[in-house]
């Protein structure tokens, strides 16, 4: 299912950015003391290779305690960037000064992951402790690589995220690096750190590098990039597409989440694209292409939960269409609400359990409770869901079988209270 894969995705780049990543640790000494700075935790030092202040430089700390998985989900699926990810997920961000020094606002948690760039220097560290001494982070250069994108008709295309791979057969391997273009077109792509190379099925060699468009075309749109030029690639016919979920029960506004807009040939799922957020039951998609039937798939989102997965297929955009506009109708789907509760009957608040229209694995799903236990999720009901008659929540072992009521697409199923063994 595609929210799983997203789900796994997000996953490992969680554990590469908690678990493994490099220590780029500069001198031990305790950086100077800096009772001018703001915050009341330790200070922290971002030097260059030399040795040098790096002033203005974004440092940023994550903390392992209070990252959400789908917060990694929406995170790692939208940037397509390793580093970007990590600042998504921070739970601090400080810019150092004129002296290349910041100074947290309070003491981290132990096994804290910090990280700061500017430009094309990048650095890293997780460690057990920082002390009142604080500590220095050193900063090593990137390669960088330049990337132009102009439209049908020659115009600069702004808007454009672009993901650096490495060329191959037959197929391209995509790395965690990607940017967007600016005004002029142009984007500038930096190699991902060696951390964030942990676990790729191949370990990139050289600077031989391509710039992939991540953009919902018939075929892959890529140009040669190198470190020293700026590669020039060009987009065919296509306009930007409006994506609206709608549902008859709720206001035109109501909804959120993340939504991804491919190839429709490319199966249910596809790494063509990176998602998009939902804002006000909305999302634009930049530069479709004309002619290429298209697939839709929707991780919705409500008061900052993610309720369920959805996939619809639509029409391409036609010739003559500037700013075309499709509906995604969550009318089919089958709201199933509950409260989870323990073998005593106590709400299970904040839990998050597996969750499954029985004899139907694709509509797997992880349901989070709320404060009093209460979950809510939307399933895709297509034309056989008449057939549905119970769903299982809490897994193959520990789960319980709950049956489920005739229902009509659209409509709202209450199972009351689901009492799970632990």
């Amino acid at each position: 299912m595609q929210y799983r894969l997203w789900v796994n995705l997000a996953l490992i780049n969680l554990r590469l950015i908690v678990l493994g990543a490099a220590a780029l640790l500069g001198a031990c000494a305790a950086p100077p003391a800096a009772d001018d700075l703001p915050g009341r935790g330790p200070l922290i030092s971002v030097v260059d290779e030399a040795g040098g202040p790096v002033p203005d430089a974004e440092l940023w700390v994550v903390d392992r305690r209070t990252l959400r998985a789908d917060a990694a989900v929406l995170a790692s699926r939208i940037t397509g960037d390793w580093v970007e990810t990590s600042l998504q997920l921070a739970a601090e961000v400080q810019r150092t000064d004129g002296r290349g020094r910041a100074r947290l606002q309070d003491s981290p948690a132990p096994g804290v992951f910090l990280a700061a760039r500017s430009g094309a220097l990048f650095g890293s560290v997780e460690v057990r402790a920082i002390g009142r001494e604080g500590l220095v982070l050193s900063l090593r250069p990137r390669t960088s690589y330049r990337a132009r994108v102009l439209d049908s008709e020659g115009r600069p295309a702004q808007g454009v995220p672009l993901t650096l791979a490495v060329p191959g057969e037959p197929r391209l391997d995509r790395l965690p690096a990607t940017a967007v273009t600016g005004a002029d077109g142009t984007a500038v792509l930096y190699e991902p750190p060696a951390e964030a190379l942990v676990g790729l099925r191949r370990i990139p060699v050289g600077t031989e590098r391509v710039a992939l468009a991540r953009v919902a075309s018939k075929e892959p749109i890529a140009v040669l990039v190198d470190p020293v030029g700026t590669g020039v690639v060009s987009l065919p016919s296509s306009a930007d597409m409006t994506l609206r979920l709608t549902h008859s029960g709720f206001p035109a506004d109501h909804w959120g989440g993340v939504l991804q807009l491919f190839p429709a040939r490319n199966g249910s799922r596809s790494d063509v694209t990176l998602a998009v957020p939902v804002v006000g039951s909305e999302a634009t998609l930049r530069y479709v292409e004309r002619g290429v039937d298209l697939r839709a798939v929707v991780v919705v989102g409500e008061d900052e939960r993610l309720l369920g997965s959805f996939a619809q297929l639509m029409d391409g955009v036609g010739a003559e269409e500037t700013s075309p506009v499709r509906e995604v109708s969550l009318d089919r789907g089958v709201f199933i609400e509950g409260r989870l509760v323990d073998g005593k009957g106590k709400p299970r608040a904040g839990a998050s359990v597996q969750a499954m229209v029985e004899g139907e694995p694709s509509t797997t799903w992880s349901l989070a409770t709320g404060p009093e236990g209460r979950f809510r999720w939307l399933v895709a009901a297509p034309s056989g869901a008449g057939g549905w008659s119970a769903v299982r929540i809490g897994g193959r072992r520990d789960g319980v079988t709950v049956p489920l009521p005739a229902f009509t697409p659209g409509e709202r199923v209450a199972l009351g209270d689901v009492r799970l063994p632990r």
